[in-house]
């Protein structure tokens, strides 16, 4: 604005310069008029003041979300890929738990039931070689057991019940012998006889398979091409599943093998005690070589005992453990190729459909529970830092700007990777008094959070403060009767707004501030 006394003087030089300029109504020319002088302004009149006042400021936080269901949920994939099956649309209601899309993931389920195969292996060996241990350790016990009753034979003496015991005793071991070798040979031939038909199956399949392969590279592209190279994977899954078949039967085979050898043993080992036992009592008066001989065998036996009960599975455990854990990981990476629900809803969004390529992690579906509401809104890292769950919020909705909602920050994001679930990084604001509104999906909604208030505060406008290299300071006019004088003086702000800074030194309430 042109100060008064500035307008005044203006107006004065036009209505002079206009009166010099009029021509004389005499012949005689007049005389010439000097021009008048403007005098400068006071430039104390001319700069921008301001008074320092008290009163409140706050810092704000302003930020601008959606309204969100309470416990949407992001899902994604874990591995990259093609997807292909799509289960669900949007709209659904799923449970937690069902499978709500999966990846082609034909090596993955392959590997994983190639896994589950290994560990079946793993825990037959194992208890195979704990059979075996409970074998050899009954069979301990009992050339113990025969050591000792030979032993007290030899030192009592045998009856003729005895004898007559030992020489039954040696005709049920020949038939129990005659018995084992024979059902266990029947068991091997059986077993063998599968092996080798498993065996031809290989063989049968891997001319299929040979077949469809040279097809195929001969059939090119076109109808036939599809309809070969169908045909050879076809041929190749055929191939993989005799060769588990073979794989079977060898186990089969080798089992009843070892099952031979250990059941024919303890029968030709139950036969010899027999025999023994009664070649011992044809003798009256053993000899002090003999009952040496039998308190030998019982020590030999005892040890034997001993031996057997602290038989060692380490092999086969450490197998069985490093089977289990190749499944676990099989089954995960099976499990990274599907997305699955966590909790119990309905579906609101979908990013993919049956053949889409995919990224890990990249959002899928979107799944939640429509009817609970709340504002979600992105924050940086910076403005997270000047929140806590609890503190105090208003919302305000597009549609009703003139209704503030009460408000609190309910959860703020934390950090980590998801696997299945996507991160969720946003802060959610939980309203606490709708005062008669109806909350929907999506809409905008602006946050606003004091973040500080101080209701007694040394107020400035922003344009009163003054910068230079950094440091702030205000130029304050004082009148002590000698005259206006100006000065410099450094402050310390604190709350700045848009409209105000909080000046925290340097000024008094009621200075004058002379603005730039």
């Amino acid at each position: 604005m042109i100060p008064l006394r500035l307008t005044y003087a203006l107006l004065l030089a036009v209505l002079l310069s206009g009166c010099a300029a009029a021509p004389s109504a005499s012949s005689t020319p007049a005389a010439a008029v000097p021009t008048p002088t403007l005098a400068p302004a006071d430039p104390a009149l001319e700069q921008q003041t301001y008074t320092v006042q008290r009163g409140s400021i706050e810092r704000v936080l302003d930020v601008t979300g959606r309204v969100t269901p309470v416990d949407l949920v992001r899902l994604s994939f874990a591995t990259g890929g093609r997807v292909a099956e799509l289960r669900v649309a949007r709209g659904d209601n799923v449970m937690a738990g069902d499978v709500l899309a999966a990846l082609n993931q034909e090596e993955a389920v392959e590997a994983l039931q190639q896994a589950e195969l290994a560990v079946s292996s793993a825990e037959r060996d194992l208890q195979a070689a704990q059979s075996e241990q409970t074998i050899r350790a009954e069979q301990a016990r009992l050339r113990l057991a025969a050591a000792r009753e030979t032993l007290q034979r030899l030192l009592a003496g045998p009856t003729m019940q005895e004898r007559q015991q030992a020489q039954d005793a040696v005709t049920d071991a020949t038939r129990a012998l005659e018995e084992a070798r024979r059902t266990t040979a029947t068991a091997k031939a059986d077993a063998e006889a599968a092996l080798a038909d498993a065996a031809d199956a290989v063989v049968a399949a891997q001319e299929v398979y040979s077949d469809a392969y040279w097809a195929a590279q001969q059939s090119g592209d076109g109808p036939n091409g599809q309809f070969a190279a169908e045909a050879l994977q076809a041929a190749e899954r055929e191939l993989q599943a005799a060769e588990r078949d073979r794989e079977r039967a060898q186990r089969a085979f080798d089992d009843a093998r070892r099952a031979e050898v250990a059941q024919v043993q303890a029968a030709e080992d139950a036969f010899a005690r027999a025999q023994r036992a009664l070649a011992q009592l044809t003798e009256v008066d053993p000899t002090s070589a003999e009952l040496a001989t039998a308190r030998q065998a019982v020590a030999a036996a005892e040890l034997d005992v001993r031996a057997a009960g602290q038989t060692s599975f380490a092999r086969e455990q450490n197998a069985l453990d490093a089977a289990r854990l190749g499944r676990e990981q099989a089954q995960r990476a099976v499990a990274a190729g599907q997305i699955v629900a966590p909790q119990d809803g309905e579906i609101v969004a979908l990013a993919i459909r049956p053949g889409d390529t995919v990224e890990a992690f990249a959002p899928a579906i979107e799944l939640a529970n429509p009817g609970a509401l709340e504002v979600a809104v992105e924050l940086t890292d910076e403005q997270r830092l000047l929140l806590v769950e609890g503190q105090p919020a208003e919302v305000t909705l597009l549609a009703r700007p003139d209704l503030p909602l009460p408000a609190l920050i309910r959860r703020l994001p934390v950090g980590g990777s998801g696997v299945v679930q996507g991160e969720d990084r946003t802060t959610r604001v939980e309203i606490t008094d709708l005062r008669g509104l109806t909350l929907e999906a999506d809409a905008v909604a602006q946050v606003r959070v004091v973040l500080e208030r101080k209701p007694d505060a040394l107020l400035l406008p922003p344009e009163a403060v003054r910068t230079f290299e950094g440091r702030q300071f205000v130029v304050v006019r004082t009148n002590d009767g000698a005259g206006i004088r100006e000065q410099r003086v450094a402050v310390r702000l604190g709350i700045t707004t848009d409209t105000a800074v909080e000046l925290l030194s340097g000024v008094s309430e009621g200075d004058v501030v002379v603005g730039p």
